[in-house]
């Protein structure tokens, strides 16, 4: 009985061994074999894609990760690599990936504008209040700019998100004016949070008189919660009857503050 065991035992033994052995074998060839060493580094774009980085920065951000020629491809730390470019202020979401033989893929998702303060310069916020690098003495074209907020440079941190409540309602409030195709937003002052206006860039092609121009509109606060956003868009709907029957050159501003829709010519 103790020969059959002792037995058993070896072949067990024997068989961990080869298995060892040949494990150890194939991650050595796989370490080593210079079919596997890294190439060729390519960037990609989560969606939006339009939202890519520029040549110049892509190889800065190649070189930032050190990787070699000499590195072999399976010795790569894919999760530190993706945690590392996540680090960058500009970047939202990294995803690194082999491509076998000799290639890293690394997939990137760029953090996107949705609004400019200006506070000396110009700086750039996405939509979860993250500052954007790139601040600027002028203003950046077509990207919607927020009067008002007590916007403090000295606690403003690239790449971090600046705490305020009046900014994460004005956010949603873009937000929300961006699922509104008939109507961008160029500007939003919220010097009086409980008194809003935008001036808005009317879009839709079926107002001829209107298209590319700009208008004044006034709400007396953030909606909150899902009726009263329904509430402001039905009214917003509304503005397709109204506009068409008034000039561009005689409106001052279309009030959305109370029950009733009021129109304020000159």
């Amino acid at each position: 009985m103790k020969k059959r065991i002792l037995k058993i035992f070896l072949s067990i033994s024997i068989i961990f061994f080869f298995i060892f052995f040949f494990i150890k074998s194939v991650k050595s060839f796989l370490n080593n074999y210079p079919a596997f060493k890294i190439k060729n580094i390519e960037i990609q774009y989560i969606s939006p894609s339009s939202f890519s980085l520029s040549k110049e920065k892509e190889e800065d951000i190649k070189k930032s990760l050190n990787i070699g020629e000499h590195i072999n491809v399976f010795s790569l730390d894919l999760k530190k690599i993706s945690q590392k470019l996540e680090d960058a202020p500009e970047i939202k979401r990294a995803i690194a990936t082999r491509q076998l033989p000799n290639k890293l893929i690394i997939q990137l998702q760029r953090r996107k504008a949705v609004a400019q303060i200006k506070a000396g310069r110009y700086f750039l916020i996405d939509k979860e209040g993250i500052v954007l690098p790139g601040p600027k003495n002028f203003s950046f074209a077509d990207i919607p700019l927020i009067e008002g907020i007590n916007f403090k440079v000295g606690k403003t941190k690239i790449g971090k998100k600046y705490i305020s409540q009046d900014l994460d309602s004005v956010l949603s409030l873009i937000n929300f004016f961006s699922s509104l195709p008939n109507f961008k937003i160029k500007k939003i002052n919220v010097r009086n949070i409980q008194n809003i206006f935008f001036y808005l860039q009317v879009n839709n092609p079926n107002l001829h008189n209107w298209l590319g121009k700009s208008i004044l509109l006034k709400i007396r606060a953030v909606p909150k919660g899902i009726k009263e956003m329904d509430a402001l868009r039905k009214k917003i709907g509304f503005l397709d009857e109204i506009l068409p029957a008034h000039s561009p050159n005689k409106m001052r501003y279309i009030d959305l503050r109370f029950k009733d829709i009021i129109v304020q010519e000159k």
